[in-house]
């Protein structure tokens, strides 16, 4: 039982060692070499798109209950049956589907607010390496 807890504490903490945006945010940048601070920032930045497509995605799905509620008042009036139970079974499922989505999102891209923090420190470390190259 001891070690099922030692266990999970070690990769806990490799968990948190291997995540960079933690190190930068909690010991600056002058420890990473120039071409590292770059590609993170294309990481970033794709992690941002990431993240902005995901979101819309489900933004899109949830917004799409109006259209099956509509469909539902539509198909009821008329007296279509199936329309109505499809429709029905499509409102459930968006339902679903953009709360499952939220839920992912929020536990995917914890430290996605904290990205342009990082960013303004990778900036200003790459700034003050030009600055200092320019000196020799």
């Amino acid at each position: 039982m001891n070690d099922y807890f030692l266990k999970q504490q070690i990769e806990r903490i490799e968990r948190e060692a291997n995540n960079d945006y933690t190190l930068i945010q909690e010991f600056g940048a002058d420890c990473y070499p120039t071409f590292e601070l770059q590609q993170l920032l294309g990481d970033m930045d794709f992690e941002i798109q990431r993240y902005l497509y995901y979101k819309r995605t489900f933004l899109i799905l949830g917004a799409s209950t109006f259209l099956w509620i509509s469909f539902i008042f539509l198909f009821r009036n008329l007296n279509y049956t199936p329309g109505l139970y499809i429709s029905l079974v499509l409102l459930i499922v968006s339902i679903v589907s953009a709360f499952v989505g939220m839920i992912f999102i929020k536990n995917h891209f914890k430290h996605i607010n904290q990205l342009n923090l990082i960013e303004s420190i990778i900036k200003e470390e790459l700034a003050r390496r030009r600055k200092d190259a320019s000196i020799y």
